[in-house]
């Protein structure tokens, strides 16, 4: 497919809505973790990467071990980039807005390869954090099934 420019230049509006698709699920599915694991209400769902990212990004820092803060900037960077150019989940799905301008105005030349291979990226960084946040929640609700268990097979009734 990177061999015939006609083809990618087609491709490239799909290919690039799945992998911000993609990417805007991770985020959602992140701050879900994280709402279970703190137990706090979760926020309004919009397609706003940044803020997305924002929560997310808060979620991944409370409940894993990132001592380096630099591949959380990395990602934070990454996803600022693709909601700079689709902001709200648009530009990648239609050619045109509402108001009939172009989705991408000032776009005229994305290097496919170097937006696949980064998309790839940052969508496997992101899972990858989700699945450890996943696990942490796994751990932290089979102890508190236990200590549960515990406390109720210890307790006879009439003892104080």
């Amino acid at each position: 497919i990177l061999d015939e420019q006609m083809l990618i230049d087609f491709l490239i509006y799909p290919l690039a809505y799945l992998y911000r698709h993609h990417i805007e699920l991770v985020l959602k599915t992140i701050i879900i973790i994280g709402n279970a694991y703190t137990a706090e209400k979760p926020p309004k769902f919009d397609h706003h990467l940044n803020e997305l990212w924002g929560h997310a990004r808060r979620y991944i820092s409370m409940v894993g071990e990132t001592g380096d803060p630099e591949p959380l900037d990395a990602a934070g960077e990454l996803v600022s980039e693709f909601n700079k150019f689709d902001f709200g989940s648009f530009a990648f799905r239609y050619p045109v807005t509402k108001k009939g301008s172009n989705a991408l105005s000032g776009v005229t030349h994305i290097n496919v390869r170097h937006f696949a291979e980064t998309a790839s990226k940052l969508g496997f960084f992101l899972t990858c954090c989700m699945t450890g946040m996943d696990v942490v929640l796994d751990d932290k609700q089979e102890y508190l099934a236990e200590m549960l268990s515990e406390i109720v097979s210890g307790y006879a009734p009439g003892e104080p």
